[in-house]
């Protein structure tokens, strides 16, 4: 299949993408967040997880220390390949990889997915997708840029969207707020963050 040109760009940038002191920054705060949320809400992190649009790995490298099987799904074959190598390397036994959602059903304890929902062609969908991957008392969080509405071509999501995507899901537990702020040559990044849990 030949790919998109956006999924070329990742591709491309697989390579260093983990030599970013940037994008590493941002998946330890992310995990940083998550943490937070978990205790807030009286969720222990454990079980299974999905990392959903995973890239190279970088918030899986966090999942890995406390879950007993982590899966990580990317569309990105060069992103996987530096997470393979990453997992082989480092004895990660319960890292297991795969390219299509539908390969991994699940059910799941946690399932994250760190700036990639602005991406994908229907926000609502997959997010009921995701959704109906998690077991009972499973927690669906993400994390992405919160689009700015005076834009003529806002990038990222808009919060109501954000909840009502979450709620369209049948999720319980809803929120949506600032996950984290980062300083980053001079410039404030404040991602968005979404959450939800499933009821049962």
């Amino acid at each position: 299949m030949e790919h998109s040109s956006p999924l070329r760009e990742w591709d491309d940038v697989a390579a260093g993408w983990d030599d970013e002191p940037a994008v590493r920054r941002y998946a330890g705060a992310a995990h940083g967040s998550l943490g937070g949320l978990a205790a807030d809400l009286g969720v222990e992190l454990s079980g299974r997880a999905l990392d959903f649009g995973c890239g190279t790995g970088l918030l899986t490298e966090h999942l890995v220390e406390t879950y007993d099987a982590v899966v990580a799904i990317d569309v990105s074959e060069r992103m996987l390949d530096v997470l393979r190598a990453k997992a082989a390397d480092r004895g990660w036994a319960n890292v297991h990889l795969h390219t299509d959602l539908r390969t991994a059903q699940g059910p799941y304890e946690l399932i994250v997915a760190s700036s990639v929902l602005g991406f994908v062609d229907d926000h609502p969908a997959t997010v009921r997708s995701l959704a109906q991957r998690l077991s009972p008392g499973g927690l669906l969080v993400h994390w992405d840029w919160d689009a700015d509405p005076r834009s003529d071509d806002p990038h990222g999501l808009h919060r109501p969207d954000v909840e009502a995507a979450l709620r369209d899901a049948a999720l319980t537990d809803v929120g949506v707020g600032t996950g984290f702020t980062l300083d980053v040559e001079g410039h404030s990044m404040a991602p968005l963050m979404g959450w939800g849990r499933r009821g049962g």
